[in-house]
């Protein structure tokens, strides 16, 4: 989990600065509804290892959909509002 969440930090934060409201609650609400769902079926049978993959699976959703959401930007189309402080997407310079 520390490696999921230490690979989406650039995207993360790139996200908290350009996204508006109803998509970082869209995007934290799946990843926690991921969570719940795989730590519910699973955790009578394999409990702290259903809470341990559980909690990876939110951070990688949500890390995907952050990284998704940049790689838009970096191509140019990632969405029609045009906000004074929108900035370089973070992949960038990886490509």
């Amino acid at each position: 989990m520390q490696w999921a969440n230490g690979v989406g930090r650039l995207v993360l934060r790139y996200a908290v600065v350009n996204w508006d409201a109803p998509r970082i609650r869209t995007a934290v609400g799946l990843s926690a509804l991921a969570t719940l769902l795989v730590c519910a079926s699973a955790i009578s049978s394999f409990c702290a290892l259903a809470a341990a993959s559980a909690t990876l699976i939110g951070a990688l959703v949500l890390t995907v959909w952050a990284v998704a959401d940049a790689m838009r930007a970096g191509q140019g189309s990632a969405s029609s509002r045009s906000e004074p402080y929108r900035t370089r997407s973070p992949l960038r310079h990886w490509a």
